[in-house]
């Protein structure tokens, strides 16, 4: 079976319950029951991995066009993946309280790379 996005061979796992490519490593088929293509998650993972600097879920809102309320459940599941963590920063908000800047790991930036390969585009 072909991705219909980018053409490459996929299969459907049954362990990770998405698609993988062919040659998934383990942390990619890990990834894969949570982060594909078309959803919030990978809008949110690419946009944290390439501000660099990292993003409060406010300014990842105003960035993706998303309420704060969208991006914060995906970037929860996101740190449970271990592609975004506690970068120890902190930001005021528009309502002038602390937040926490929240950055991608090395994984994030790995896996951001590999979507960024499919040529995923964030505003999709």
């Amino acid at each position: 079976m072909k991705c219909p996005k980018c053409g490459h061979h996929i299969r459907v796992d049954a362990d990770t319950g998405g698609l993988v490519a062919r040659n998934a490593r383990k942390t990619s088929r890990k990834v894969a029951m949570f982060v594909n293509a078309g959803t919030q998650r990978c809008r949110v993972l690419l946009a944290i991995a390439e501000i660099g600097h990292g993003y409060t879920d406010e300014e990842c809102g105003v960035a993706l066009g998303l309420t704060e309320n969208s991006v914060r459940p995906r970037r929860l599941e996101l740190v449970e993946l271990g592609l975004v963590e506690d970068s120890g920063v902190t930001r005021k908000t528009k309502r002038a309280n602390d937040a926490v800047v929240w950055a991608a790991t090395l994984a994030g930036f790995a896996e951001a790379r590999r979507l960024d390969s499919l040529n995923y585009v964030i505003g999709e």
